[in-house]
């Protein structure tokens, strides 16, 4: 919780300006996937922009680092119309996917579905619901027999709010954040 606070101001303290600068952000995730320490099998890069680039480096000119670092960038244009051009060559050249977001409430099960994806899981199932305050939500996520892992992720709109999560074993067992009793699950 303190981990998930500490990001929340962080974010919250962001102000807007009129400025966009991708290929400073790319330059910036670029040299961290890079930095010193454990470097994973394949390195991505998740870029959320209006597409329009109008300050420092133009975008199009990191791309030949990316590639020889190898790391991949998916795109999300967050716009309507989308500026698809320089964020789907960015997508196109270094192995990634572009991903138009014409509805920003997508945009946490677009973010999701691609996470599986570039963790080699693949995704089962994807849900939405909109839910007051005191609604209750079940969906129902068929995990093979013998699997050796699955993942779910939730996203919220308000992380002010606080949800309840519970996961039903196909025996009736349900597990809690509050009484987790198998400790092969982790919440």
């Amino acid at each position: 919780n303190a981990d998930r606070a500490a990001a929340k101001a962080a974010i919250d303290a962001i102000v807007p300006a009129p400025a966009t600068a991708i290929g400073r952000g790319l330059i910036a995730a670029r040299d961290e996937i890079l930095s010193p320490g454990t470097v994973a099998c394949t390195q991505h890069i998740f870029l959320m922009s209006d597409g329009v680039n109008n300050v420092g480096p133009g975008e199009l000119t990191i791309i030949p680092s990316l590639i020889d670092a190898g790391i991949a960038v998916f795109t999300f244009a967050i716009q309507q119309p989308p500026k698809l051009e320089n964020l789907g060559e960015i997508a196109k050249q270094t192995g990634g996917t572009y991903s138009a977001v014409p509805v920003l409430e997508e945009l946490p099960g677009l973010l999701a579905s691609r996470a599986a994806e570039t963790s080699d899981a693949g995704v089962a199932k994807e849900d939405m619901a909109f839910l007051m305050d005191g609604d209750s939500y079940d969906s129902t996520v068929r995990v093979e027999q013998g699997a050796g892992k699955a993942e779910f992720i939730v996203f919220w709109a308000d992380f002010a709010d606080s949800i309840s999560l519970s996961l039903t074993a196909p025996d009736g067992t349900v597990y809690t954040v509050a009484d987790t009793t198998n400790p092969d699950i982790q919440f």
